[in-house]
């Protein structure tokens, strides 16, 4: 079995609206990801912050998707990792965030491939910057790196590396077969990347 943990705990200050509910030609962008992520998955979780409405989500997405909320109120994305994977059945999850319009299942899947019984397979770039917002973790022990990170103070993504010793290191070029544009990592974190994504959509899949 595979799962997927959406992100979407946080404050979309950048935007000034949750953004997890941006319209993207009459679907919340949260549901577009969730819908795509049906495709190569068997489970989705999205994992929101204290104080959200979970039938709000809950409207938009597919029965099948279970809605949890983070145990403490930290704008962190590991505190998701954390209040997410203790609930998802699966040895292997992709995990992402809720903002990437055109998150490309083939990509999940060469990924989930990728993996291959390790504790990660994450995208890199040339430049050496790294995806951890767009990767495949062995369920269990990145709880357990996740909720040793935050249990020490320490909320960066890429923390959890620390404890996750067989990553297996994909390079995006790599994935150029499966999206040449690589479409897949671009999110929204402004009016102006939310006005981007929709001319994109336009060109790519005709309004």
């Amino acid at each position: 079995m595979r799962a997927a943990l959406i992100l979407a705990g946080g404050l979309s200050r950048r935007i000034g609206k949750p953004k997890q509910f941006l319209d993207f030609y009459g679907t919340p962008l949260i549901a577009r990801v969730a819908s795509r992520l049906t495709k190569v998955v068997d489970e989705v979780v999205v994992a929101i912050k204290v104080g959200d409405d979970e039938e709000n989500y809950r409207q938009h997405l597919p029965k099948s998707t279970l809605v949890v909320k983070d145990e403490v109120n930290i704008q962190a994305p590991l505190l998701g990792f954390c209040s997410g994977l203790k609930h998802i059945k699966s040895s292997y999850t992709f995990i992402t965030s809720c903002d990437v319009p055109f998150l490309n299942p083939r990509v999940v899947d060469e990924l989930f491939k990728r993996v291959d019984g390790g504790d990660a397979a994450l995208p890199i770039w040339p430049n050496g910057m790294l995806e951890p917002l767009h990767a495949v973790y062995h369920t269990t022990r990145t709880l357990d790196a996740a909720c040793r990170c935050v249990e020490a103070g320490r909320f960066k993504n890429l923390s959890i590396l620390d404890y996750l010793h067989d990553v297996r290191y994909v390079s995006v070029e790599e994935l150029r077969s499966l999206d040449p544009q690589l479409l897949t990592f671009l999110n929204i974190n402004t009016v102006e990347d939310y006005q981007h994504a929709l001319k994109l959509a336009d060109k790519i899949e005709g309004g």
